[in-house]
């Protein structure tokens, strides 16, 4: 019986643990749509004119209109409320790193899943079996 009540509280924690991961794959592939759509936005970005008046987002569903002018370099935060200038190819470089560093951490999640499910389903199964 105590073994059993202890299958029953590791298949428990096991489950924390996989709606956890779950929720942070979510979170990263939501990071990776981010991603993906300013890289979108910067190759269109690439093909405005000095002197273009364009709408920049301020926050979700506001903009600020505005002229550009320096398009071909942009500042980018590095943490710490540090910002650098770089140049457009070198910022979809970045995106390009980050987007390959989000999939990576992404599969390893989902490998880490599989076998969090192997494990539980085969207590479970253990469990069915005792009874």
């Amino acid at each position: 019986m105590k073994k059993s009540k202890e299958k029953y509280v590791e298949v428990q924690i096991l489950q924390q643990q996989l709606e956890h991961l779950q929720k942070y794959t979510e979170e990263l592939q939501t990071k990776q749509a981010e991603f993906a759509q300013a890289q979108e936005t910067l190759q269109e970005f690439k093909n405005a004119k000095d002197d273009q008046e364009t709408f920049i987002p301020v926050s979700s569903g506001i903009f600020v209109k505005a002229k550009i002018q320096d398009k071909s370099h942009l500042l980018v935060n590095v943490g710490a409320n540090v910002a650098v200038t770089k140049t457009v190819p070198e910022v979809i470089h970045l995106l390009n790193t980050q987007i390959t560093e989000v999939e990576t951490l992404r599969e390893q999640l989902g490998i880490s899943i599989t076998r969090l499910s192997e494990r539980m389903d085969k207590i479970l199964e253990e469990l069915r079996s005792s009874e």
